[in-house]
């Protein structure tokens, strides 16, 4: 029955596309941190400072939605994810 749940209920919902689906995903993930990090890069524009690349995580998901033996959605993801700080060298005093 269409919009008839109260708000008391535990689980309510009028949506049938939602009432009755399984959603899973699975994934996998690299990480790369070496102790001294990826490589070192001075920049062009300034001299005195320098890139350090420490660490690179690679994230791979795989998603799916069924609504009774149908799959109806699916989705692969991919995250890039990569720390770096700048190294600002003090000028000599």
């Amino acid at each position: 029955p269409f919009a008839q749940h109260e708000l008391t209920s535990q689980f309510y919902t009028s949506d049938y596309d939602l009432s009755a689906f399984h959603a899973h995903k699975a994934g996998i993930s690299f990480k790369y941190s070496p102790v001294y990090g990826i490589f070192n890069s001075k920049k062009r524009f300034k001299p005195d400072g320098r890139i350090k690349f420490s660490k690179a995580i690679l994230r791979l998901s795989k998603y799916y939605r069924m609504d009774n033996t149908e799959i109806t959605l699916k989705a692969f993801i991919a995250t890039l994810s990569i720390k770096y700080t700048f190294v600002h060298k003090k000028p000599n005093q």
